[in-house]
């Protein structure tokens, strides 16, 4: 084997192993945001994360079409899984929440979790941690959104920040924005190679559609 197909290999054979490590520790967080929504008694929350989780264990068992080469997406990839554990556990230091604040934080995160549910159900097995490329849907949300579940993602941790109003947690909200920024570009990257269909898609959507 010529020497430079044995390195592309050996690359491709440590992306692969990248990929499944990211999704199997993805897999594991989700496990535990699982059993504490159960706990907290929020069944809208704990259905998204069982969703997600069946979703992310069947795409880390399927091979990709391709996975990024962009080292900072995998960065990016890593660190989104950091925000709920923050968000739950490490920010949370209110003592008392305004009923106002109550019920419109309630309702962003109630909007943000039908369109979360109705994203994951057109994405499917294109589901993933990693950024990697599997198919481009362009139904359902996805034909306006080009990442309405990421948009889902802003609108949950738009609705807690409004809640709690925290200094910190309003860092992480603007830290958040711009990982999802750096994950959703990397994806698109690797979409585009894969895909040049994808080009067209790009064009017609919008970026989140906030």
């Amino acid at each position: 084997m010529p020497m430079t197909k044995f390195n592309s290999t050996l690359q491709e054979q440590r992306r692969q192993s990248l990929r499944i490590f990211v999704q199997l520790t993805a897999v594991a967080l989700n496990f535990w945001v699982l059993a504490n929504t159960i706990r907290a008694g929020l069944w809208m929350f704990s259905m998204v994360a069982i969703v997600e989780t069946l979703l992310m264990i069947v795409t880390t068992l399927t091979k990709p079409k391709a996975v990024t080469t962009d080292w900072w997406g995998w960065v990016a990839a890593l660190f989104i899984m950091v925000f709920p554990l923050t968000a739950t556990d490490v920010l949370q230091v209110h003592t008392t929440i305004s009923l106002v604040s109550i019920f419109i934080g309630d309702f962003l995160m109630f909007l943000a979790i039908v369109l979360e549910l109705l994203s994951l159900a057109y994405l499917n097995t294109a589901f993933t941690q990693a950024p990697e490329a599997r198919k481009v849907v362009a139904r359902g949300p996805y034909r306006y959104l080009r990442h309405p579940l990421y948009t889902a993602y802003v609108i949950v941790y738009f609705g807690q920040a409004i809640q709690w109003n925290e200094f910190l947690y309003w860092v992480t909200f603007v830290a958040f924005l711009i990982v999802l920024v750096i994950r959703a570009k990397a994806e698109e990257n690797i979409l585009l190679k894969t895909f040049p269909a994808y080009g067209a898609y790009r064009k017609k959507t919008k970026w989140f559609g906030l």
